[in-house]
């Protein structure tokens, strides 16, 4: 018995074209340049999380902005420490 596959249109994706013409003399953002604000976070852990959480304890104990590098290598450790704590 021959199985035959039936043609699938092919799709295309649609591109955007943006006007970059303003930006030619705009500095290019570095990543250490980059800062990220822990308030949001840290009132979602004060909030969601229960006083003897570790994760609660070491995401307040961070800084009030971090490196957009910092903030990511730090991810990692919460993540971790979330999972452990569920």
């Amino acid at each position: 018995m021959e199985v035959r596959r039936q043609a699938r249109p092919m799709l295309r994706e649609k591109t955007e074209v943006r006007d970059t013409s303003d930006f030619v003399d705009a500095a290019p953002i570095k990543q250490e340049d980059t800062k990220v604000s822990t308030e949001g976070l840290r009132r979602f852990v004060l909030e969601k999380l229960p006083e003897k959480s570790v994760l609660r304890e070491v995401i307040l104990s961070e800084k009030e902005e971090l490196t957009a590098e910092e903030f990511i290598a730090k991810m990692e450790v919460w993540l971790f420490l979330f999972n452990r704590e569920n």
